[in-house]
């Protein structure tokens, strides 16, 4: 299964505000039954986000390896774990190691509210409810893809001494990654083939693997992450950090401000429009309708976003990760 069929089948599933968090899931849970177990903990304090990421995933696999999720909101009871996999729905804190697991969060910010909210809205139609049929094609067709999976199969990974890493990046981080390559690589064994070299069989990882990788944990609050940004978001962003002390931009600046700065890289103002909107959604921006003109705004860097350094928007360890 290629990944970017994985990814439409996401999106049909309703999971397109948080789909690099629901593929990292499904390869986690993918990669749990061989020997590179890749330990995965959700968190945030909505239950229902949780359940919605989770138990969707869940559903894509057999029932015989289907994995528990939790709903409990006492500290004590919140975690399960089976075989080295922790997963779960939190209210609370709970004691684990988070340096041994990836712990991610949700993207649950209003313009996600309100896509979920239509969602809900749609499921309740003729259209919607002959979608939700659609659906259970969708969990059988990933069923039966999971029981065809040779768990036991080695994946080699030739370009490996070319991975270069971030200065602090820890030997969890890199195993996790390194796993994380070789689980894609091992869902598209049916496309790729397997390889023999004396006796040894494997399936041959390719650049692209580690692109994509890098490009799911790039995109995907983890650990101690305080914010949400898409990479498109995050270029933007540093391009106004850059600009921040400017003269037009110091005292509050409006949309063909912006059109001007962006203009060798956007023509239109509806992808700028598009980037403010997570700015304003994580409080970098704020905005202020101006009275006379209904479409007159205008906008302001908030405190903390002024006090950012640009590099500090790429703020989890494997945006740092390249090939030489």
């Amino acid at each position: 299964m290629k990944i970017r069929e994985l990814e439409q089948d996401l999106i049909k599933l309703g999971l397109e505000d948080n789909i690099n968090q629901a593929k990292l899931v499904y390869l986690c849970l993918t990669a749990h039954m061989t020997k590179r177990r890749i330990p995965i903990l959700v968190e945030g304090h909505s239950k229902f986000w949780k359940e919605l990421v989770l138990r969707r995933i869940g559903e894509l696999f057999p029932q015989n390896e289907r994995y528990l999720m939790t709903n409990a909101v006492v500290a004590a009871n919140i975690k399960k774990e089976f075989n080295g996999m922790v997963m779960g729905n939190f209210t609370n804190r709970i004691d684990v190691d988070k340096a041994r697991v990836f712990v991610i969060g949700l993207n649950i910010s209003e313009s996600a509210k309100k896509n979920l909210l239509n969602f809900q809205r749609e499921m309740r139609t003729i259209d919607g409810i002959m979608k939700f049929r659609n659906d259970g094609e969708i969990y059988k067709k990933h069923q039966e893809f999971q029981k065809r999976i040779d768990r036991n199969i080695s994946v080699v990974i030739p370009y490996a001494p070319r991975i270069k890493v971030g200065n602090y990046t820890t030997l969890e981080e890199q195993d996790r990654f390194l796993n994380l390559v070789e689980t894609i690589a091992c869902i598209e064994q049916e496309e790729r083939g397997v390889k023999e070299k004396g006796g040894f069989k494997y399936i041959e990882s390719g650049e692209e693997d580690f692109l994509v990788a890098k490009a799911i944990l790039e995109n995907t609050p983890i650990s101690d992450d305080e914010f949400f940004l898409s990479t498109e978001a995050k270029s933007f962003a540093e391009v106004l950090l850059l600009h921040k002390d400017d003269v037009h931009l110091r005292n509050g600046f409006t949309r063909k401000t912006l059109l001007n700065i962006f203009a060798g890289k956007y023509k239109t103002i509806k992808p700028i429009e598009k980037r403010m909107i997570e700015l304003i959604e994580n409080g970098f921006i704020s905005v202020v309708k101006k009275g006379g003109d209904k479409n007159r705004y205008e906008y302001n860097f908030s405190d903390y976003f002024r006090q950012m350094q640009p590099q500090e928007l790429r703020n989890n360890q494997y945006g740092t990760f390249s090939l030489s």
